[in-house]
């Protein structure tokens, strides 16, 4: 949960664990909807700690599909794309990849009319045409985190200059470090964000 909310990128996401959730989380509902129909004149202590919990457990599933439709939308011309994946998997869900080429069809149509329109053919597309210049923005992945090794990692070299030395990364050890760096350390579960 929090290592989606901190990336810059979108990170791959258990779907079908959070589908289980939903369902786990409706049964719960009506398990203790029936306990207070029973109760209707005290409703126990144990009854308000599972509505709480419940209520605390759809807040992270929200925030966590917020935070993965903002990522969507800050960079949809890269999302959106065909191409898009990481080692062969997509890691937006179907309902995601649909909302990202509605959005992208939404935000072209609406610059198409708001000025593009009005620019000469050749400058009209968003898409990168000659390679020289990249018009399609990317997560950043050069900006800095903070993580908590997870998992003894050892040393790592944090930068591409070999005049730098490596870092010790030890168990429970935290850093503020460029998200590059330790990206498939994150992927492996060695580290975690914070």
């Amino acid at each position: 949960f929090m290592n989606e909310l901190m990336a810059p990128e979108l990170l791959d996401c258990p779907f079908h664990v959070l589908e289980g959730l939903q369902e786990m989380l409706e049964i719960q509902e009506a398990v203790v909807d029936d306990a207070e129909e029973a109760h209707q004149d005290n409703v126990t202590f144990e009854l308000l700690l599972k509505r709480t919990e419940m209520e605390r457990v759809r807040y992270m599933i929200r925030a966590l599909r917020r935070r993965r439709v903002r990522k969507i939308e800050h960079d949809v011309h890269f999302y959106a794309r065909d191409s898009y994946s990481v080692s062969g998997e997509d890691r937006m869900s179907p309902e995601e990849r649909a909302f990202a080429k509605s959005y992208l069809e939404l935000v072209e149509d609406y610059f198409h009319s708001a000025f593009l329109d009005l620019l000469p053919e050749a400058l009209r597309s968003s898409e990168d045409r000659d390679g020289e210049v990249q018009a399609v923005a990317e997560p950043n992945l050069d900006c800095f985190v903070f993580c908590r090794i997870v998992n003894q990692v050892g040393t790592l070299s944090v930068s591409e200059d070999p005049a730098d030395a490596p870092v010790e990364m030890n168990q429970g050890d935290v850093f503020c470090i460029r998200y590059r760096a330790i990206q498939e350390l994150i992927r492996a579960g060695d580290v975690q964000l914070v």
